[in-house]
């Protein structure tokens, strides 16, 4: 089997890394003693599950909107139901947060043109957005940084090295990844090997989101307002999704579409990984090329 159609999906946690086929999930983590620890699991599916999920995979903006409820489900599942609302619920709200801040200084005029100002506005809401997230990552570094300030006592610390052991696992995941991607086999695979390649992924889901930010402000093209409730855009967002799934592939053609990914990437969402954490991303897409025959 060419082990360069098996990888399908990965994604950082806490304490390790899971990269995914289709038919299966290994997730690679450091354990109590500090080994690497393994686990393959198969992602059961009956018959109809397989059919109407290849026949829902021939529906365009259904199938985006699909993989994002999947998703959600999938995230219901480890983390419950509150903790999914408000995951799903702070994206969105950070989506139009700024077109709230903004609805007064960019509107259609006779001297700016309705798609001038839907131009401007996605670059200030794009803009915004990742200035906000700099700043936070910022924040969390200087805190952790000043772990032994007294002015800095209100923030739980635990939290913040999580949220840093995160990015560097998403690190190490994005650059295993990459290697894995330019590569015919992994038989040549080692850490300094992977260490080479960039903690940047063409193909992170933070693309997909900055695509989702875009088309989220394009309400503006047909003239809605600003001033909509936000339940009726709640209710919109799964469908905003699937278009935005269906862009996702102009890309890889018209690159400016992720240069706000790729910049969130290399600057906030992802740290220079450990050669231990490495060692995890290895030993994790080893073994689900392994399994799945490669």
């Amino acid at each position: 089997m060419d082990s360069q159609k098996i990888l399908l999906y990965g994604h950082a946690r806490v304490n390790g890394i899971t990269f995914g086929s289709k038919d299966y999930e290994v997730h690679g983590s450091i354990g109590d003693s500090g080994e690497i620890v393994v686990k393959a699991t198969k992602i059961e599916k009956t018959k109809n599950q397989n059919r109407i999920e290849e026949i829902i995979n021939k529906i365009p903006v259904i199938r985006g909107t699909y993989l994002i409820l999947k998703m959600g489900a999938k995230i219901w599942k480890e983390v419950g139901l509150l903790k999914t609302i408000v995951i799903f619920s702070v994206s969105i709200l950070l989506s139009f947060s700024f077109d709230y801040i903004l609805k007064d200084y960019i509107t259609p005029s006779e001297t700016i043109s309705v798609q001038m100002s839907l131009i401007y506005q996605i670059l200030l809401v794009d803009g915004m957005f990742l200035a906000l997230i700099i700043l936070l990552k910022l924040f969390l570094l200087i805190s952790i940084a000043a772990e032994c300030s007294k002015s800095l006592n209100f923030i739980n610390r635990g939290h913040l090295a999580d949220i840093v052991e995160l990015f560097r696992f998403h690190g190490a995941e994005h650059k295993t990844a990459n290697f894995y991607e330019s590569n015919n086999d992994l038989s040549n695979i080692s850490v300094e090997g992977v260490k080479k390649y960039s903690t940047v992924a063409d193909n992170c889901g933070s693309s997909y989101y900055f695509i989702f930010l875009a088309v989220a402000n394009v309400y503006f093209i047909f003239g809605f307002s600003i001033n909509v409730p936000l339940l009726p855009l709640f209710l919109l967002c799964p469908f905003i999704y699937g278009i935005s799934y269906e862009l996702l592939p102009l890309s890889e053609k018209f690159r400016f579409m992720v240069y706000p990914s790729l910049i969130l990437q290399k600057y906030v969402i992802t740290i220079e990984p450990s050669k231990r954490q490495i060692e995890v991303g290895i030993a994790t897409i080893k073994k689900l090329v392994e399994i799945e025959g490669g």
